[in-house]
């Protein structure tokens, strides 16, 4: 299924260029995307939303060669007869349940672009023309960081380009999400690894070990935790093994005291923690009865207006009657006069 209209989202606008695309959610035009004159990707009003208007801009030179379809298990071009008949099935809502219509643009050139959400790579499944590859791979990125930016649950996907007149166009998104919250990786850099900070007071460590001296050898060499020096090869050799000093129970037991602020900073940021999340289910419970007392609202409303509009038509009915009979009158004293 086409998700083109993934890119579009309230809390800004991504550059790109797209084929006029009309999307069709439950027997219904939802939205109808479209890049603007600056480039944007914005979507058409839906006041402003119509047949005639619709194939005003999807026209053609060649028409059997209108729109294309999208839909769960088929890509198909649509004539200018099939694309009004598709229109006139949405107007009715006796089409299928949802689907995309874009409009035919004769590419010259077609590509597919692989995504991974989690590492951020890119990785192109087709050879493109020589001087556009790194075009399309900088376009991807730039898509790629906006839905990551808008959507947390995303794994992998692919783009499909299509080259036109020396632009490239995405015409369709395939993505696949996760239902669990997306772990990032490490070395992603367009978002930073979440971290938590139990409590502002300065980190301590858990050990009476001040040099943080895990392994002394014969050698002299020491392997610090403190500053994460990768050990070399020869120090996990079997002679390093045997020649490790075992340190005594002592040396090794942890500073009661200082182990004491590590429990209360944990037990700190554990109740902070409930406080939010306590806090979070507040608001969503705010939300959900906001909505049912929208829902209330607006049923109150339409009785209203039905009520309004029965006393109307019931006021205009009289109205008419009235008249009708007064003309009735009128008419039977013309007919006597008339007679006598």
């Amino acid at each position: 299924m086409n998700e083109i209209e993934i890119l579009w989202h309230e809390s800004g606008h991504i550059i790109a260029n797209i084929p006029e695309s009309l999307i069709i959610k439950d027997k219904e035009i939802k939205d109808w995307l479209y890049t603007s004159g600056k480039g944007y990707v914005m979507k058409h009003k839906r006041v402003s939303i119509s047949i005639s208007k619709i194939l005003e801009l999807f026209s053609s030179s060649t028409p059997e060669k209108v729109a294309i379809l999208h839909s769960s298990d088929q890509k198909s071009i649509l004539s200018l007869d099939q694309f009004e008949g598709f229109l006139l099935s949405i107007n009715d809502m006796t089409c299928e349940g949802s689907f995309v219509l874009q409009k035919y643009i004769p590419f010259e050139h077609e590509v597919q672009v692989t995504i991974n959400f989690i590492t951020e790579s890119i990785s192109l499944n087709d050879d493109p023309l020589p001087e556009s590859s790194e075009e399309v791979i900088g376009q991807s990125r730039r898509v790629m960081f906006f839905l990551i930016s808008t959507n947390k649950n995303l794994v992998t996907g692919t783009f499909h380009w299509g080259l036109y007149e020396r632009n490239w166009f995405l015409t369709k998104l395939s993505l696949i999400r996760s239902k669990e919250p997306k772990i990032r990786c490490i070395t992603a850099h367009s978002q930073a690894p979440l971290v938590y900070n139990l409590s502002r007071r300065k980190s301590r460590p858990l050990t009476a070990l001040t040099e943080a001296k895990i392994l002394e050898k014969d050698t002299g060499s020491f392997c610090s935790v403190r500053h994460r020096s990768r050990p070399s090869k020869n120090q996990f050799s079997l002679a390093s093994l045997n020649s490790t000093k075992t340190l005594s129970n002592s040396e090794c037991q942890t500073d009661e005291q200082k182990q004491c602020l590590c429990e209360k900073d944990l037990k700190e940021g554990s109740e902070e923690l409930k406080v939010i999340l306590q806090e979070n289910e507040d608001l969503e419970r705010m939300i959900l009865e906001c909505i049912e007392e929208g829902k209330v609202q607006r049923a109150k409303a339409e009785d209203r207006w039905k009520a309004k509009c029965l006393e109307i038509s019931k006021t205009i009915s009289d109205k008419i009657f009235e008249e009708k009979n007064k003309y009735v009158s009128e008419i039977k004293k013309l007919e006597n006069v008339y007679d006598n």
